[in-house]
């Protein structure tokens, strides 16, 4: 589950974003706060299974730790840039 304009939502707004989304996802997801991105300045989340958190931290490209995630967020993991901001700043 992936929630998006991420970078126009104030700090209350993402804390309250971040609780939908875990109490609509199963237990095995966990949620990783990304950087502030360099764009907005706001910060943002994905969430991800924990068996692919564990890849990943054990040292698998993320494609191949995440590899049902979306490639704009997993630069949003990478880099802490909301998908939204990449498009204003690179475009489609």
């Amino acid at each position: 589950m992936y929630v998006a304009n991420q970078s126009k939502m104030n700090d209350k707004e993402l804390v309250d974003a971040v609780q939908e989304v875990l109490k609509n996802t199963s237990d095995d997801n966990i949620v990783c706060y990304t950087r502030k991105c360099f764009h907005c300045g706001q910060e943002g989340f994905v969430v991800v299974k924990s068996d692919d958190l564990d890849k990943y931290s054990a040292g698998a490209f993320i494609q191949e730790a995440f590899p049902e995630m979306p490639a704009d967020r997993r630069e949003q993991m990478l880099s802490g840039i909301h998908p939204e901001c990449w498009n204003e700043i690179y475009g489609d």
